[in-house]
């Protein structure tokens, strides 16, 4: 047992403990073999020892930093001293549990933060001090396993005080940690076990045991992750609120089994069976590097800050200092009480300049600079690079990521037949309906429709649509833009996606979107099966705006051919590149990661299994809105927009270092873009008119102005003049 000097003792263990621990390896019991020992204990001894052991099995915490001592990177012998992402991660166990839930969580995180030490001391823990518990360790392989064994549950048992240490019956890898007492001693032990095992091992994990306690780790490399999840693990775990199992790994790519399982989880929320969490590379406090005199923060390094800022808080004990979730719901955490300290003040986190300088000075000596983002990501999307042969170019989709995660959450609805849309902000827990006199909750109901900007006075804008069979496979979409004016980018407000709605069925949906949409111009796709909704649309419902192509026929609807798909590419791709178009769905990022070269063919799509529905959508909407833009030897070609402070709806001004920007939400700007003061004014352009959110009672000209349902307001005995679709 380790017992140093008391100059050199560790600050993590109560020194109670320490006095405790020297007390019992000296005097009488230092010469004497350990099992020989609890014979020299007495009453007040054997009660310090019961009263210890309790605090042990009631509170990780205290058992780690007390009595855990685990191998560090230099190979030292250390006490576990809980860092902030295992912090966090605890807080959110606890937090299940607290809602009744089992402990399961899905963990995507940057590399080296700690997180395969706490899953075995977790699994310690539970086993250790509790009788007839099975915990089980698993990683991608057998060397791995070897290595978690070794250097993180070995030394947590074998350098546990003789006093707490129960008895074990087998204690090797392939048998794993037997805690019970020897068959030839007889008499009662814990009865507990630990096992260690790999995932691309042959036969099911966890097949014919109970779990109470597991740690995975490395599972985004697992051979047959939904196999294990779904056939071994799900019906090995004990459904209980004591049950604890971690996920864990760095992401391995865009479009692969555990990137779908980690989305699942992230959409899915507190209703997911493992809730999802997220550790960034700035949790480990190493990652710092000291920037050269001169060196300034660009325009990617700021976005850096942005985001980080608006995802996390830290307390502002100097002695605390823990990272938190800044957003909690609809609200955020700012000036909270810490939970941790209760003392500090939660307040949002800015990356530091030797935080951003060590990612900078990373990818100026990576040759690959696709793996410095997977291992020291920012977001979990960040982290779930894009493989294959890719067409969109990394930089188009770093700034998609960017405008995805810098996007509110949309409000998910749909359309009744009177053209009104119902819905709910996710946000609002209470899920009640947006529109003003309905009182119904649409919680459960098909809410094919995301809108992220409800239809402005004045804006003009595109729709593109790519049909499905509705089936259940494919998807029909229709993307919905709004066209910037000179000086200002396009960007994305709406997204309608269904698989189970008909072609036919689908254009009475797109009427009524386009005609909220201030009777937005509608580019449908007109290929199989896309040509019965494009002539439904046109034909039978009259739609007003169908597009029609910008040729000498101008014949209707758009017609994706092996000429005009490059095109359509190659134009979004530059546009987004420029940061000039906005994409904020992030089904869009998922579906442009997987958007690839087809192997063998000159053609370009999903890779096998995914979907390219919302960005053939997309790229059709941007494409047939800017059609007489287009140049056949370069598409088309925008300019970089700068923000002119002249032209915006507002000039931006810092009363620290004096700079001017534009913006047309100064709401939305809490610090300077340039050096993150929080004294900025915003003084309005009096010559710049302000486009206004419609009330779409005003604007639905066509439509019976009664929503669905039983509402209060709308009780008046009176002829609403119902109107058939085609005479839109």
């Amino acid at each position: 047992m380790i017992i140093p000097p008391r100059e050199l003792r560790s600050r993590t263990r109560n020194n109670e403990i320490w006095d405790l621990v020297e007390y019992l390896e000296t005097g009488k019991f230092e010469k004497v073999p350990e099992e020989d020992r609890f014979k020299l204990l007495n009453k007040d001894e054997l009660r310090l020892i019961a009263a210890e052991l309790e605090k042990c099995r009631s509170d990780f915490r205290y058992a780690a930093r007390n009595y855990f001592w685990i191998s560090d990177k230099e190979g030292n012998d250390r006490l576990f001293e809980l860092w902030d992402g295992q912090e966090l991660v605890l807080q959110k166990l606890e937090d299940m549990k607290k809602r009744g839930k089992p402990q399961r969580i899905c963990l995507i995180k940057a590399r080296q933060l700690g997180l395969s030490l706490l899953g075995c001391g977790i699994i310690a823990w539970v086993c250790m001090f509790r009788s007839n518990r099975r915990g089980m360790i698993v990683s991608e392989d057998e060397d791995q396993s070897q290595n978690l064994f070794n250097s993180y549950l070995s030394p947590i048992y074998r350098q546990l005080p003789w006093w707490l240490r129960p008895k074990n019956s087998s204690f090797k890898l392939d048998t794993g940690i037997v805690l019970d007492v020897p068959a030839k001693e007889g008499g009662l032990g814990l009865n507990s076990l630990i096992r260690v095992q790999w995932a691309n091992r042959k036969g099911g994990l966890g097949q014919g045991y109970r779990l109470n306690a597991f740690h995975g780790s490395e599972f985004t490399s697992w051979s047959d992750l939904q196999g294990t999840l779904e056939e071994d693990l799900k019906y090995a775990l004990v459904n209980s609120p004591e049950t604890i199992a971690i996920l864990e790994s760095t992401a391995k790519g865009a479009g692969t089994e555990s990137h779908a399982f980690y989305k699942k989880c992230v959409n899915l929320g507190d209703k997911a069976d493992w809730e999802a969490v997220f550790l960034p590379y700035f949790f480990e406090k190493k990652r710092v590097l000291a920037p050269p005199s001169g060196w300034r923060v660009g325009e990617e390094e700021g976005r850096m800050r942005e985001v980080v800022h608006a995802n996390w808080a830290r307390c502002s004990n100097a002695v605390c200092g823990r990272y938190f979730n800044r957003k909690n719901g609809p609200e955020t955490i700012d000036g909270k009480l810490c939970p941790s300290c209760g003392s500090g003040t939660l307040n949002p986190y800015n990356l530091t300049d030797s935080q951003i300088y060590f990612i900078v000075n990373e990818k100026m000596n990576a040759s690959n600079t696709k793996s410095i983002r997977q291992e020291l990501a920012l977001t979990a999307e960040e982290a779930f690079i894009a493989k294959g042969e890719q067409v969109f170019s990394e930089k188009a989709i770093e700034n998609v990521e960017y405008y995805v995660e810098k996007a509110s959450k949309p409000i998910k609805g749909f359309f009744d037949r009177h053209g009104f849309f119902h819905g709910y902000n996710e946000n609002d827990f209470k899920r009640q309906c947006h529109l003003e006199g309905c009182s119904m909750f649409h919680e459960g109901e098909d809410l094919h429709l995301w809108v992220w900007e409800k239809p402005l006075t004045n804006a003009r804008y595109q729709i593109g649509v790519d049909i499905g069979y509705g089936k259940g496979k494919d998807y029909s979409v229709a993307w919905v833009n709004r066209i910037g004016k000179t000086g200002s980018e396009d960007v994305h407000v709406a997204t309608f996606r269904s698989n189970m709605i008909d072609p036919l069925a689908f254009a009475y949906e797109l009427a009524k979107l386009g005609k909220w949409y201030n009777e937005a111009e509608i580019a449908v796709e007109y290929n199989t099966p896309g040509n019965s909704t494009a002539d439904q649309l046109l034909m039978n419902l009259s739609y007003p705006n169908c597009y029609r192509r910008k040729n000498s026929t101008g014949s209707p609807h758009w017609l994706t051919l092996q000429n005009t798909k490059p095109k359509l590419i190659v134009t979004a791709d530059r546009w987004l590149r420029e940061g000039i178009f906005i994409a904020k769905d992030p089904r869009f990022l998922d579906e442009i990661k997987v958007f690839t070269s087809i192997e063998g063919s000159r053609s370009t799509g999903a890779q096998g299994g995914f979907n390219d529905d919302i960005v053939i959508a997309a790229i059709i909407c941007l494409f047939t809105a800017h059609e007489g833009d287009y140049e056949d030897n370069y598409g088309i070609v925008p300019s970089k927009i700068e923000k002119e402070p002249d032209t915006c709806d507002y000039k931006m001004s810092c009363t620290r270092c004096k700079k001017l920007w534009g913006s047309e939400a100064p709401g939305n700007i809490k610090n300077c873009p340039f050096c993150q003061s929080m004294f900025i004014k915003a003084d309005r352009n009096l010559h710049v008119p302000i486009s206004k959110e419609q009330d779409p009672r005003n604007d639905l000209r066509d439509f019976d102005p009664k929503p669905e349902g039983e509402h209060s307001s709308y009780g008046e005995d009176r002829d609403w003049h119902i109107k058939d679709y085609h005479v839109l």
